[in-house]
């Protein structure tokens, strides 16, 4: 060994000369009350508490505190995520739309993760013809309008209200119109929270803008317009849009992702309102603005027709009792336009629900990665003093560090030095699309994860567990407690030995603490109130508030779609959106584990 010492390189020698150096020395972990400090000072840099409604525009990190791998930056992630989206001044599509501006054969819109065979077939090529007729150009001018409110909140589930707008995208599309959401239809934005940021009633309270401002200025304006003409046929159907809430402004400083300068001076459409069997020739005519009132339907995807069938390329991903759990026909291609829509849709969190996901991630794990991360400068401190003392192992005494050396491989530890570099380093995303660059110089490529930053930590391996609840149960289905789906997780096990984190998501209280009785597992959760026992959906709601039962119930869902696996019930509609995220999210293959048939 000691005759090949000298051929080895030199990195190798600093990184065995550590591992030497780390295995003797004692304190592997920080302690508790170094990981509960690290912890505190990420509360304080990211306005964890409370008390704070936005994120930091700017976070300013102590000296010698790193960045939270588990957290993100949401002011600037959000800022980026909505500058990525929008089109040029001449109303050019941005870069990640056209295959022959990327490094590949493909549009790489950016909320899409994994390659194309770990996700549905065409997905990038589906988000980016969405994403198109979601913001068309020329500022939405000639633009048709479908024009819908949200579906009531009395009598819809949140689950059921975002099936429902996937199904209205589905009609938008197939009529080669832009869907625009009514301002302020979306009563479980109706709280002190989503006010504070000006979306009071407003799904981009959670989620970034699902069209184009100037097209919603236009529907607003025309259905205000229509309103306050009685005696109109469209009189009584538009009478809520005289209320409408007035934008707010953007991240990018813009009107929530638009360029349109404010309802007043847009010109006002003429609206229809289909209804009834004249829906359909109504929705196919040349009329500017159609409003839909009826927004029951949950079961439209005849936009599939716009791509062929790609839903025939989705092989069987999931197991039902042992088996492979057959699709027929129908069952395929509206699950195949759900996963698309519901991508679409939910494709960037809002900087509030953004902030609402840091938080249910640190309560729930953030002490863990406090540990792990503060346990680097243990270890760094370990190697300093190493290096100080004269304790060399004769293998190495030839080779110790100068001065010089020394400082450059300490350097490495120095978290404020390596942290731009490992902005570059390490992914953002999760993608690999490139953009050309477009301003002054010459022409280069970025990465587009060097704009975004690190991808956030998540526990793994982990498995996303849905308890359903009973009153989201049909006459035939049956509803298992936890114990009934441990059975599934157990069997996991088979396939892959090191699962040990579950994030399980349930608003029955029983569940998390019969989660206690299996001590082999680490379960991870939110920290918010849940039911003592069945309970309808709106008196939960109104009985813990909607800014924590909807924040709670979105930032779990987000989180359940990066799992690596999942176990649910194929009857359930949130075991549904779970799935359909997982299928565009890079994790088609990742199994999902059924415990009860449709």
């Amino acid at each position: 060994m000691e005759a090949r010492l000298p051929a080895l390189s030199a990195a190798v020698l600093l990184i065995s000369l550590a591992r030497l150096l780390l295995s003797a020395a004692t304190p592997g972990v920080a302690s508790l009350e170094h990981a509960l400090s690290l912890s505190r000072q990420w509360e304080a840099v990211y306005g964890l508490s409370p008390e704070s409604p936005t994120p930091p525009a700017n976070l300013s990190f102590p000296a010698h505190v790193p960045p939270a791998p588990h957290l993100d930056d949401c002011a600037n992630r959000t800022q980026w995520r909505w500058r990525v989206e929008q089109r040029g001044a001449d109303s050019a599509p941005p870069d990640w739309t056209n295959p022959s501006a990327c490094c590949g054969c493909a549009p790489q819109p950016p909320w899409v993760r994994g390659t194309d065979a770990a996700n549905l077939a065409l997905t990038r090529v589906a988000q980016r013809d969405i994403w198109a007729s979601q913001f068309p150009p020329a500022n939405c001018t000639g633009r048709r309008l479908l024009v819908a409110p949200w579906p009531d909140a009395a009598s819809h589930s949140l689950g059921a209200q975002l099936l429902a707008a996937a199904s209205l995208l589905s009609a938008a599309m197939s009529h080669n119109r832009t869907l625009v959401m009514l301002p302020g239809s979306f009563s479980r934005a109706s709280h002190a929270a989503c006010k504070a940021v000006g979306q009071e009633g407003s799904f981009d309270c959670y989620f970034l803008p699902t069209a184009a401002q100037a097209c919603t200025d236009r529907a607003v304006a025309a259905l205000a317009a229509a309103a306050a003409a009685p005696g109109t046929a469209a009189a009584a159907g538009t009478a809520a849009a005289a209320a409408a809430p007035a934008p707010a402004p953007a991240p990018g400083g813009g009107v929530n992702g638009g360029a349109s300068e404010g309802v007043a001076g847009v010109e006002v459409d003429e609206v229809v309102v289909a209804e009834g069997g004249s829906k359909g020739a109504v929705l196919a005519s040349d009329k500017a603005v159609v409003l839909l009132n009826d927004t029951a339907d949950r079961d439209d995807c005849d936009a599939v027709s716009l791509w062929g069938s790609p839903h025939r390329n989705r092989p069987s991903v999931v197991e039902l009792g042992g088996k492979m759990h057959p699709l027929n026909e129908g069952e395929l291609k509206l699950r195949w336009w759900q996963a698309q829509a519901l991508r679409f849709l939910l494709r960037w969190p809002s900087a509030h629900l953004c902030q609402v996901i840091n938080r249910m991630r640190h309560a729930s794990y953030g002490l863990s990665v406090a540990s792990e991360v503060a346990s680097v400068t243990t270890q760094r401190a370990a190697i300093i003093a190493a290096l100080a003392s004269n304790d060399v192992h004769p293998a190495y005494a030839s080779m110790r560090m100068n001065a010089s050396e020394e400082a450059n491989f300490l350097r490495s530890f120095n978290f404020s030095h390596s942290q731009s570099l490992e902005a570059d380093v390490w992914p953002g995303e999760g993608f690999e699309g490139c953009y050309q660059y477009k301003g002054p110089g010459p022409a280069r490529v970025d990465r587009v994860y060097e704009a975004v930053g690190r991808e956030v930590f998540m526990m793994r391996p982990v498995v996303a567990l849905h308890v359903r609840q009973v009153e989201e149960a049909g006459s035939k289905a049956r509803v298992r407690s936890l114990a009934g789906f441990m059975f599934s997780l157990y069997g996991m096990r088979k396939h892959v030995p090191s699962l040990n984190h579950v994030w399980l998501t349930s608003r029955l209280q029983v569940d998390i603490e019969h989660s206690k009785q299996f001590s082999d597992w680490t379960f991870l959760h939110s920290d918010h109130p849940r039911q003592a026992g069945p309970q309808p959906v709106v008196e939960y709601e109104r009985q813990v508030g909607l800014d924590v039962s909807v924040g709670a119930s979105l930032a779990n869902l987000l989180v359940a779609a990066e799992s690596d696996y999942f176990v649910g019930t194929l009857n359930s509609d949130w075991s549904r959106l779970i799935d359909a995220l997982r299928c565009t999210n890079g994790r088609l293959f990742a199994g999902f584990v059924a415990v009860e048939e449709w």
